[in-house]
């Protein structure tokens, strides 16, 4: 399997975290050719379509909308994201770049202990919980529950022939390296390599 891994700088996910991702992908997927690259480089990066997956994890406020035009359109033309955490809160006022993810930030209360629940699994993890207002199409696959109030933090949505995945988890490398981000990550990946 052919990855591009979409970071940006080592602030915000730092660099451990950004590590801890590579081990859990290359544990799910033994076979795995791991390409990392700054997010500021997909507009110059013409061969998106040579990988069988993206995984974005960076948080970039400002608009880049060179960026979410190419990873859009890799996507409708048969490709798989699994984005993580911060990409939902990136690319601010870019229509286009929530419409693809399916949801758009809204808000997050301080990071706090939630539970989060996928079919009989149920765990509590220690995060940031991202309230999102999302799109109707998304499939939700798992909630974050906080105070009684509940959120979607694992989706999919389809576009054209390909799909995106998200996963809300993942603020810093206490989430991360938590059993309740790697059995979300593996479901994100999971769900990211079914077929459509």
């Amino acid at each position: 399997m052919n990855v591009l891994y979409v970071t940006y700088s080592d602030d915000h996910p730092d660099a451990k975290s950004q590590d801890k991702v590579i081990e859990y992908l290359k544990h799910f997927q033994t076979d795995v050719d791991i390409t990392k690259m700054d997010i500021t480089h997909i507009p110059k990066e013409s061969k998106l379509n040579t990988y069988d997956l993206i995984i974005l994890f960076f948080h970039y406020q400002e608009d880049m909308p060179e960026a979410a035009v190419k990873l859009i359109k890799y996507v409708k033309e048969g490709g798989t994201v699994v984005a993580l955490h911060g990409a939902a809160a990136s690319f601010k006022g870019n229509d286009d770049w929530f419409e693809f993810i399916g949801g758009k930030f809204v808000s997050h209360p301080p990071i706090c202990k939630f539970c989060v629940e996928a079919g009989k699994y149920k765990g509590k993890i220690t995060d940031e919980i991202y309230f999102m207002q999302i799109k109707e199409d998304i499939k939700i696959h798992a909630n974050s529950i906080f105070e009684g109030r509940m959120s979607p933090c694992l989706w999919e949505r389809k576009h054209n022939e390909g799909k995106i995945v998200y996963l809300a988890l993942g603020h810093d490398l206490n989430a991360v390296d938590s059993d309740v981000f790697r059995h979300m990550f593996d479901m994100a990946l999971k769900i990211s390599t079914e077929r459509i």
